[in-house]
């Protein structure tokens, strides 16, 4: 699931396919590799200016996400994409989504198995480091990058959450960074995280999936 969007402000659109991912894992026990980048593109076209929960919220229903090319990565206008491309995208999008209103429900929703959207603020150097715990370190502010939660996490002296980024698996643990409710209760006033509750899957796009499936 280990992903990078370079140096694009993407981060958005990635947390939209991780949960998408997830999803089609979760109901269907199978994996595909998705691009995130033609969400985004559809969303900015060309300008590079990040993008609000909201968005994602909306293009997990209304965009979708196709299987990935390398040809996408890093791309953000929509004339990077093809019609197929676009088309293939509405294969694999979501059919319903959850807000999250709390810290209790967003852990009992990841508890039962619903990885979360959620906005983190991470401007800084201060939540690149991890403690001895592995968790990040906290950065008041309301909210600047958006991220997963999909596991949870107990250390020694904290409780928390899994957050695997995407900024690949050189930052962090392997990636993956330790959430607590210090980093969510802030930005939550600003931004409304939420969950996917059920995927499409359409295993005709043409593509090798090096599986096949049985629905």
């Amino acid at each position: 699931f280990a992903k990078n969007q370079g140096s694009v402000g993407s981060c958005n659109y990635y947390a939209m396919v991780m949960l998408i991912e997830r999803a089609i894992m979760r109901q269907y026990g199978y994996y595909v590799k998705l691009s995130p980048e033609l969400g985004y593109a559809n969303n900015v076209n060309g300008r590079d200016m990040g993008s609000t929960l909201p968005e994602s919220m909306r293009d997990i229903q209304k965009v979708g996400a196709p299987p990935f090319k390398k040809r996408h990565w890093q791309k953000y206008h929509r004339s990077d994409f093809t019609p197929e491309d676009f088309a293939n995208a509405l294969r694999f999008c979501g059919i319903e989504t959850v807000r999250i209103l709390s810290w209790e429900m967003l852990v009992a929703a990841v508890a039962v198995g619903y990885p979360a959207l959620i906005a983190v603020t991470a401007g800084g150097r201060q939540f690149m480091d991890l403690d001895s715990d592995g968790f990040a370190g906290v950065v008041p502010g309301r909210g600047d990058h958006a991220i997963i939660v999909d596991r949870l996490k107990e250390g020694r002296r904290k409780r928390g959450l899994d957050s695997p980024g995407s900024w690949g698996t050189d930052v962090h643990d392997k990636g993956i960074a330790g959430i607590t409710k210090e980093h969510f209760v802030g930005p939550l006033e600003y931004h409304p995280a939420w969950i996917v509750t059920s995927i499409k899957l359409d295993p005709q796009v043409p593509v090798d999936f090096k599986l096949s499936l049985a629905l």
